[in-house]
């Protein structure tokens, strides 16, 4: 892994442009259409979404998830600093839903939609990529404000030992920032955000070789992550939090 001394949005926003047009077509084919399924199952069912929620997906990309909340919600609202991923998403968006999901291009650290209160907030793999402690403190707290009173936070990042266990810090891919959290330490940061009821567990705990189960793949790892010690197993750690 490679170490720099600065980290350079610029630079990560232009590869994020770059690979936007085939980044999810890699990403199922690298890690499979089970894991991806167990990914998406387990966010969902901790979003558990509603007719009458307005949600924000910070770190939207090009809406691997994105377009399955979109159906199951009053409006969603997709955030990203990449503009080409967020035309792959818009473009991807059958016509019924065009009308309810809302692409803004911002970095999460700045976000431009003030004047909204959300009732959930869902972040798949951004505030991993957030490159200091303060920093990822001030976009925890920026989504803290943006949500209404008793709305909840679900999040997912790295999990040291498990999606990354070499080099917990540190720039990969064309100086790409990555961290990976231990449970507690993520736990500490998002309660120092202002967030209380805060639950992190393991996210995606079987083996690759387990995929050849198929669909009962992904029942058999979400049936497990809810026993496992997010210490010692799962890909990620899913995080769910209500604003205090």
């Amino acid at each position: 892994m490679e170490r720099t001394p600065e980290y350079d949005q610029r630079v990560e926003r232009d590869m994020r442009n770059r690979q936007a047009e085939n980044f999810e077509k890699w990403y199922i084919q690298d890690k499979g259409v089970w894991y991806h399924k167990v990914e998406v199952d387990s966010i969902l069912s901790a979003l558990t979404c509603t007719k009458d929620d307005i949600i924000l997906d910070a770190g939207s990309g090009t809406g691997r998830i994105s377009l399955l909340i979109a159906p199951r919600v009053a409006h969603l609202i997709c955030v990203d600093f990449s503009i080409k991923s967020l035309s792959f998403l818009r473009n991807k968006l059958p016509p019924d839903l065009r009308t309810k999901v809302y692409c803004i291009a911002a970095d999460l650290s700045n976000l431009a939609v003030q004047q909204i209160r959300f009732s959930k907030i869902v972040s798949i793999q951004a505030i991993q990529h957030v490159p200091s402690r303060d920093k990822r403190l001030a976009v925890l707290r920026s989504l803290h404000c943006l949500l209404k009173d008793r709305g909840y936070l679900v999040f997912t990042v790295f999990r040291w030992g498990g999606a990354v266990w070499e080099n917990k810090e540190g720039y990969y891919v064309e100086k790409l920032y990555r961290y990976a959290f231990e449970p507690e330490e993520i736990k500490v940061l998002v309660k120092e955000a202002g967030f209380d009821k805060i639950s992190v567990r393991p996210l995606i705990v079987q083996h690759l070789r387990l995929q050849r189960f198929g669909l009962w793949s992904t029942y058999i790892d979400r049936a497990l992550a809810r026993f496992l010690n997010p210490k010692r197993f799962g890909q990620f750690l899913l995080v769910t939090a209500r604003k205090a």
